[in-house]
């Protein structure tokens, strides 16, 4: 049945138009949706699969087809949250300036997400699970920190060639940076310390710091 709908679905997308999403994708976000309200809701343990089946008005089977269990079903919000909070590094609002705007950005648009109540909620259930299961902590490292890391290294070798910036490791200047603007105000909000978020003036002038320091135009 599956099959039989993608290959509908395929045969009726309008050439060269943006694709809608399919119904597998609709279905996926249903999960997520009613996954991501009981987890905020009652918490990540106190949560059952029944209860995100039910709300969402799919299948067991089709939940474990595309999430394979409840912990797969945070890693995935995880992964979509992450997606909201950084987006493309080198596509933010304002696209077009310079390469210092384009890091101001970033860091403006990474703070502003990461610190509304949503993001820590889910952060710290993700957090929490990592403590009790080390391979879903590794996984959650490796696919949802690490590609940000590599898109900033990547934007920063690019820059370098293109004679934008001076920087002589990329990779390490990424993970620089990321500490930078964001790691102290993560680990305050965790701990519930209102006094570790940073002010937006704060975030630019350590994005200029940044700048200065690696000759970023």
């Amino acid at each position: 049945m599956v099959l039989e709908e993608a290959l509908v679905e395929v045969s009726q997308r309008p050439f060269g138009l943006e694709v809608p999403p399919t119904i597998r994708d609709r279905r996926r976000e249903a999960f997520l949706d009613a996954a991501e309200a009981l987890f905020l809701d009652q918490g990540f343990e106190r949560t059952s699969l029944v209860q995100i089946v039910g709300r969402s008005r799919g299948s067991l089977s089709t939940l474990y087809e595309h999430f394979g269990s409840k912990q797969g079903l945070l890693h995935a919000l995880a992964a979509r949250w992450r997606t909201e909070v950084v987006g493309g590094v080198g596509d933010q609002p304002g696209k077009g300036g310079s390469n210092a705007e384009t890091l101001c950005m970033f860091a403006r648009r990474q703070f502003a997400k990461m610190s509304s109540p949503r993001s820590i909620a889910l952060m710290k259930m993700v957090f929490s699970e990592s403590l009790r299961d080390e391979d879903f902590a590794a996984q959650t490292y490796r696919d949802l920190h690490l590609p940000v890391l590599d898109e900033l290294a990547v934007l920063f070798a690019q820059w370098n060639e293109l004679g934008g910036a001076r920087i002589d490791d990329p990779e390490a200047a990424a993970r620089y940076f990321m500490s930078l603007t964001a790691g102290d105000t993560v680990l305050g909000k965790l701990f519930g310390v209102n006094e570790a978020s940073l002010a937006e003036q704060e975030i630019d002038w350590r994005v200029e710091k940044f700048v200065q320091q690696f000759g970023i135009t």
